[in-house]
C-alpha cells in the first residue's frame, strides 16, 4: 500500500453521515497491519472541520523509526 511503501506524508479523511460498503468492500486502510502500538503510523498537528453535513480530518503522517 502506499503507507507500507511510506509515499504518504499528509492525510485528508472526509467522513459522511453515510454507511456504504459490504463484505467484498475495500478498506479506508489495507495492508498488513501491526503487531504492537510501537509499529503504528501515528497522526499529528490534527485538524478537524465540518464542510456542510461532512467531517474533514487533516494530518501529517509520522512513520515510525
Amino acid at each position: 500500500s502506499a503507507f507500507e511503501e511510506r509515499l504518504v506524508d499528509r492525510l485528508v479523511w472526509v467522513v459522511a453521515p453515510i454507511i456504504i460498503g459490504g463484505r467484498a468492500s475495500p478498506s479506508s486502510v489495507a495492508g498488513r497491519g501491526i503487531q504492537r502500538l510501537a509499529e503504528a503510523i501515528r497522526l499529528k498537528d490534527l485538524r478537524v472541520r465540518r464542510l456542510g453535513t461532512d467531517v474533514v480530518m487533516e494530518a501529517d503522517v509520522v512513520y515510525p523509526s
